[in-house]
Parts: structure tokens; sequence; C-alpha cells
């Protein structure tokens, strides 16, 4: 069994994927199209635009099982709120969806959960169908850092798939906001995709590019950690990019 696990703050940009490509991304996946569906709505918005997303959601995933939560936005206990940028607010509601996800058993019962946001738009999922076929593996995953495994993995935290059994409560439970969702998810999973040996599998051709280096003796590269940024996204068979348009 395989939970579809989509994340939200239902921004414009959200509204406008799940609105006209979403349609198309179920239609294209016979892993998605038999998937169940929850969604983590993490808004503080007006009620019409609650009401809005409800109403969209139901129908982009009426051929699916659904199951929306709804959560007020906002930032993590421990941080102050004056700290609270808008991307660290956005940073916490993505650890939060995963935190309360394993605390409140939404994925119990299932094999594996695709997580993703409405912009993260999975193309061809034959390569995730064959990978999940693999009782040996416990996550597919993009790191971010290429080149840089072992204990300095920085993973990819708006697109995964893992065995629920991956997110162990004891881990998860230690709620680290540390400089990005990503260094978060890391922190949770490194222990335990490491335990005796390596149990992911890195997803083929979607390892962000280098986006530009920063001037200066060091080689500082700055990279955006986004699935496919920067490669030709029909290449990959999942992108996460803000300038695709339907």
């Amino acid at each position: 069994r395989v939970l579809l696990y989509v994340t939200s703050h239902f921004s414009k940009q959200h509204e406008t994927y799940l609105r006209y490509c979403w349609k198309n991304v179920l239609a294209n996946s016979p892993m998605l199209r038999g998937a169940d569906v929850a969604v983590y709505l993490n808004t503080n918005k007006k009620s019409r635009r609650r009401a809005a997303a409800m109403s969209l959601l139901a129908e982009v995933f009426a051929d699916n099982e659904l199951t929306v939560y709804v959560r007020p936005a906002g930032i993590i206990e421990g941080v102050r709120e004056d700290e609270g940028t808008r991307l660290q607010a956005k940073q916490s509601g993505a650890v939060m969806a995963v935190y309360e996800a394993v605390a409140g058993d939404y994925f119990g019962g299932y094999d594996w959960v695709v997580r993703v946001n409405p912009d993260v738009l999975i193309r061809d999922d034959a390569w995730f169908r064959e990978s999940m076929a693999d009782p040996s593996l416990k996550a597919l995953v993009i790191d971010c850092r290429q080149g840089y495994r072992g204990k300095r993995l920085h993973l990819h935290s708006d697109f995964f798939v893992v065995r629920p059994s991956l997110l162990r409560t004891e881990d998860v439970s230690k709620l680290v906001v540390d400089s990005s969702a990503e260094s978060t998810f890391t922190a949770w999973v490194r222990d335990a995709l490491y335990d005796n040996k390596w149990g992911g599998r890195w997803i083929a051709k979607s390892d962000p590019t280098v986006a530009r280096t920063v001037p200066g003796a060091d080689p500082a590269e700055k990279r955006t950690c986004r699935a496919g940024h920067g490669k030709d996204f029909r290449d990959s068979p999942v992108v996460h990019e803000h300038a695709l348009h339907p």
C-alpha cells in the first residue's frame, strides 16, 4: 500500500500546480492513481481560502481515498516568534508536517510513503515502482550535496519516498530545527539509513545541479535544493521547479 502525503500552505503557486498539473500527474502514474492520499494543509489563511483549498483537493483527488489534516501555520516550539522570518516559518511547517504525521500515526499500515509539495511533480513513476519492489530498500532520496555522501548527507525534504519504519518515533520526537528542513529531515533518518548498511537508493537523474559559485578563493558553491533543479526536466523522473507553467 502506498500513501501519497501532500503538504501545502496553499499558496497561489501551490494552488496553480494543483489546479493545472496534478490531474495529469495522476493520469500518468499507475502508482499514484492507486494510492491513498493524505494532505497536511498548513495554513492560517482566511476561511474562504481554506474552503477553496478543501474544494480543490476534493476535485483533484476525487478518485483516491483522501484525508485532509488542517493545521494552523506557525513557528515550531522553541523558535521565538520575533525570529520567525517567512523562510523560517515555511521550514518549520515542512518539519511539522512530518513530525505530526509520525506522532499521529498517519503512515500506519502503509508499505511506502511518497511525500511531495504540490509543486513537486512525478513525471515518470516506472523507476519508483521498480525500486519500491526491492524489499532491501528503506528510502528513495535525493542528496542536495552531490559527491558528499556518508555523514555529510543533505537530503531533499520536499520530496522523498520512504518506508514508514524509517521515520522512527524516537528520532522524529527529537524536534531539531537546524538551518533548514533538509538538515532536520537528514538528522532524523541518517542513522536509520546507515543501520548495518546503506538502505537507500539515490533517485536517478534528480540531484540538483549547482546554481552558481560564490566569487572568492574558496569553492563555496550555492545550490538550490530542489529535485531536478538545473537539469532538463524531461530527463528527470521527478521535478521541483517553481518556473514550470501548465
